[in-house]
């Protein structure tokens, strides 16, 4: 399917009128007339932004895949403004069995961390378009937390269908700005909502199969979903679970390079590294200055995670600081902003440090993990 080039415009929407239902209306009335042409929108969440498109069309989701140049093995996020939109997405005779202890733990999940940043997998209605679950038998289900993704989802009637609205492999898009900079000239609505809360997307929880997995590490961690769930198990590089199948993924930024500026990024690591973001800085600095100093000619970005470990500036080398103190919680908020304002100037290389991969920082080793082509250098 060609690409049609259109004129892309951003709708601004005054975030202290929110709760004003006539206003957000006539606001997003633009975006929802796109979505009930099958029309592919830019739409803001809490943790990134998405491309929409009304998931029960396959023609709209199709202009997902064309816009994004993405995989078609690769699944696509349905978002819904209620459980009551469960209904025509998941199997009804999975539904139907409200009284079972599977399906309590469904909805203790939900309850808990809907609305939310947790993507939950389920078994898919024969109504879901193959092209939405990629042939899968499940289907990946959000409620986000963002009141212009909500209210975009009830003034549009249907679920959406939505990935980061991002050029296939990309960093994925945390303004408005990032999304008219990757698909300028492919949507023609942007919905813009401020900066994403979160930055990092999703996590994507497979509760079809026991224990429970974690199937891409996000907004909401292990150690908080063992609260609902004591026996959920995280899937990752280091632990690889029975029965997920990366060859043919249940859900998004498990099969493909994901996440990656246009330089190379080279990711810092220690093999024992602190819970302490600043004291994994502090370690890996001797490293990253022999690099840096061994390759006076090249142009580095390097993002570092707190000012105390920065070095002296020279020509061709710039930082960008993360956070003041080795926050978690805003690596992960500012981490794709990162690497788009370090692309942006052009480097032969982009250095990156790594977390441990606990709580928040499993998400984030995860993304960077994925930009860096999951090839690591240890340093002790």
């Amino acid at each position: 399917m060609s690409q049609k080039v259109v004129l892309s415009r951003i709708i601004s929407v005054d975030r202290a009128r929110y709760n004003e239902t006539e206003y957000l209306t006539e606001a997003l009335s633009p975006a929802v007339e796109a979505l009930r042409a099958n029309q592919p929108v830019g739409m803001p969440t809490e943790t990134v932004y998405g491309l929409a498109a009304n998931a029960l069309k396959s023609e709209a989701v199709q202009q997902i895949y064309t816009v994004k140049n993405r995989p078609s093995d690769n699944p696509l996020i349905v978002h819904i403004c209620g459980a009551e939109m469960l209904s025509g997405l998941v199997d009804p005779a999975f539904l139907s069995q409200r009284d079972s202890q599977v399906w309590r733990r469904y909805q203790n999940v939900m309850d808990a961390f809907w609305p939310g940043p947790l993507t939950i997998l389920f078994p898919a209605a024969k109504e879901v378009p193959v092209v939405v679950t990629a042939g899968l038998k499940t289907v990946g289900i959000r409620f986000p937390s963002h009141p212009l993704s909500q209210a975009l989802i009830h003034q549009a009637g249907f679920p959406l269908a939505a990935p980061s609205a991002n050029l296939s492999g990309r960093p994925s898009p945390t303004t408005a700005h990032h999304v008219l900079t990757d698909l300028h000239g492919r949507i023609e609505w942007i919905v813009d909502g401020g900066s994403c809360a979160f930055g990092l997307e999703s996590t994507v929880l497979d509760l079809t199969i026991s224990p429970p997995v974690i199937l891409r590490p996000g907004g909401i961690t292990l150690q908080q979903l063992r609260q609902v769930l004591p026996d959920v198990v995280a899937h990752h590089k280091d632990n690889k679970v029975d029965g997920v199948d990366e060859s043919r993924p249940a859900t998004p930024g498990m099969k493909y390079k994901h996440y990656a500026p246009s330089a190379p990024v080279l990711l810092f690591a220690r093999r024992s590294p602190s819970l302490d973001a600043v004291e994994n800085s502090k370690a890996l600095l001797p490293a990253i200055k022999a690099y840096v100093d061994a390759h006076p000619s090249s142009a580095i970005v390097r993002l570092t995670v707190c000012k105390q470990t920065r070095l002296e500036p020279r020509e061709g080398y710039r930082e960008i600081v993360l956070t003041e103190d080795g926050d978690l919680a805003t690596i992960a908020q500012r981490l794709f902003g990162a690497l788009r304002e370090a692309d942006e100037q052009h480097p032969d290389v982009i250095i990156a440090e790594a977390t441990v991969e606990d709580a928040e920082g499993m998400a984030i080793m995860n993304r960077l993990s994925k930009a860096a082509g999951e090839v690591l250098h240890y340093f002790d």
